[in-house]
């Protein structure tokens, strides 16, 4: 079976091919204005799966989403200070100040109705899933989010495999594959291929980050 995944500007394709015995268990949804997946080969019930990371994509939104009221960021925007949060809204808050410092302001958390974490929110979440996962006994699984990536193990006797599609006019639909090792990787992507006029200023345009 072969999974095509859009995200927001580039694409993946997920590629999930298994014997009939050899059956990945898999888990969708919806969450954050986009779609989620998850995929791991350990006999665990996936059912119980299913209602454990969907329980944790709702806790994380009523923290950081800038769309619903009375979630923390809203929250902090109407009275801003660090003390009182929850971890996450600490671990976040730090973190997209530490990349706003070493992008030298690329990166900007700030927008002109407060804190805004869309741009990383997203990516935790995939990280605060696959700790979810390991935490249930699960070692081989693959994570997406709206195109941010985390997956570690294997699938079965075969890596986990995606593609990135090549943010090309000349390579419209070809992707480039990649293989997950053993020991986990996490990929989170950025452009205007798919959708135009999210990202401001001069540079690159399409930005793979692993």
């Amino acid at each position: 079976m072969i999974l095509v995944v859009r995200a927001l500007s580039l694409s993946f394709l997920v590629l999930l091919s298994a014997c009939a015995n050899e059956t990945v268990k898999n888990i969708t949804g919806a969450i954050y204005g986009t779609t989620y997946a998850v995929k791991y080969t350990e006999n665990i019930d996936p059912n119980t799966m299913q209602n454990l990371v969907a329980d944790e994509l709702n806790r994380l939104d009523l923290i950081f989403s800038t769309y619903k009221p009375d979630t923390e960021i809203q929250r902090y925007n109407a009275n801003p200070s660090i003390e009182g949060w929850s971890r996450d809204f600490e671990n976040v808050y730090n973190l997209a100040f530490v990349v706003a410092a070493q992008s030298k302001g690329t990166f900007d958390p700030v927008s002109e109705e407060g804190l805004d974490y869309s741009g990383i929110a997203k990516g935790y979440a995939v990280e605060k899933v696959a700790e979810l996962l390991e935490k249930n006994d699960i070692a081989n699984y693959f994570v997406e989010i709206g195109g941010e990536i985390s997956a570690k193990g294997s699938k079965y006797s075969q890596p986990w495999v995606f593609g990135v599609e090549i943010p090309s006019e000349d390579e419209n639909g070809a992707y480039m594959a990649f293989k997950v090792p053993e020991t986990g990787i996490s990929v989170a992507t950025s452009g205007e291929y798919r959708e135009p006029g999210h990202i401001w200023g001069a540079g690159p345009r399409d930005i793979v980050s692993v």
